[in-house]
């Protein structure tokens, strides 16, 4: 799972690095995005917790410093697992001489995993606020 993990870095580290080049520090910008999926998804599973079971006393007893602390560790968790000491460059040595072909096929699921992990997450958003309003 971990390997999968590295791959979408790689996979989005790569993006960045083509698209805006070293000055704009594609792996920061790799770390920030990977935190925001696994916040996103994360979000996704509690409002799922909250519309299947109606239990909302989780988010109701959280607050902005508590939340403050969680995404700044998540943010430092892929800091430390992607950056820290530059590990980054051994990912991307890792992966880098990959097959064509399946540098494609691998390409859309980083991009339907990534893309998706946000949009999923509006959705159960938007669900949640429509069954919270019309009594379900």
């Amino acid at each position: 799972m971990l390997k999968q993990y590295r791959y979408l870095y790689y996979r989005i580290y790569s993006w960045n690095l083509k698209k805006w080049g070293k000055n704009d520090v594609p792996e920061f910008n790799t770390v920030l995005g990977m935190s925001l999926i696994f916040l996103c998804n994360m979000a996704s599973l509690i409002v799922l917790i909250d519309i299947l079971s109606g239990y909302q006393g989780f988010l109701l007893g959280l607050k902005k410093l508590e939340v403050g602390t969680v995404i700044i560790s998540i943010a430092l968790f892929h800091y430390f697992l992607f950056m820290h000491k530059g590990k980054y460059k051994q990912i991307v040595e890792e992966f880098d001489g990959e097959d064509p072909n399946n540098r494609r096929r691998k390409g859309w699921l980083v991009f339907a995993y990534s893309i998706g992990s946000v949009i999923f997450f509006i959705l159960i958003l938007f669900l949640g606020a429509y069954l919270k309003n019309n009594g379900m």
